[in-house]
């Protein structure tokens, strides 16, 4: 087995997992936020609704804050984005298994086959990962979801390893 064709795959299925973790986790931030802006709205609107049936002079700032706060999501479009990010972690979810089967069959399988299949598992997650140019990059969230991921598979490659030592001196 080629060391670099073995370290290609486990660089795509490493990858594949970060960034399933990344749009997921992003999706749902996007989403918190969201729902923050509407609930903000919402406040903001009872409280022009107060000022208007008191007669307050502040009613129409308090409108144009209402009505600046209620076109904020439309603006950022968030729901474009946290749809795009749900849309890429769900498919990302979907090929992180083929990128494990190929992880688990590399052995087995002949060179050949294994640069097909990881050609095509990197042509598909490129595919995915193209609307990524649509949703903001979160620097800290990728950062920590890319260490959440390297530790996740190298303890699950540390693990296999005492494995495998404990079964060859039995």
């Amino acid at each position: 087995m080629n060391t670099e064709i073995r370290t290609s795959v486990w660089e795509g299925m490493v990858a594949a997992d970060r960034l399933r973790r990344y749009y997921g986790k992003l999706a749902g931030k996007l989403a918190r936020r969201e729902r923050w802006m509407t609930v903000a709205t919402c406040i903001l609107a009872l409280v022009t609704s107060g000022l208007a049936i008191n007669g307050h002079p502040n009613t129409l700032a308090s409108a144009i804050l209402t009505a600046i706060a209620s076109a904020l999501p439309l603006i950022f479009r968030l729901g474009r984005q946290i749809t795009e990010a749900s849309y890429c972690g769900k498919r990302l979810d979907d090929l992180s298994v083929h990128w494990r089967e190929l992880w688990q069959q590399i052995h087995d399988l002949p060179q050949q086959e294994i640069v097909e299949r990881w050609k095509m598992l990197e042509g598909t997650m490129n595919e995915i990962t193209a609307l990524k140019d649509q949703v903001p990059e979160d620097r800290a969230l990728k950062k920590a979801t890319q260490e959440e991921a390297y530790a996740y598979w190298k303890a699950k490659t540390d693990q296999s390893t005492r494995a495998a030592t404990t079964v060859a001196r039995a």
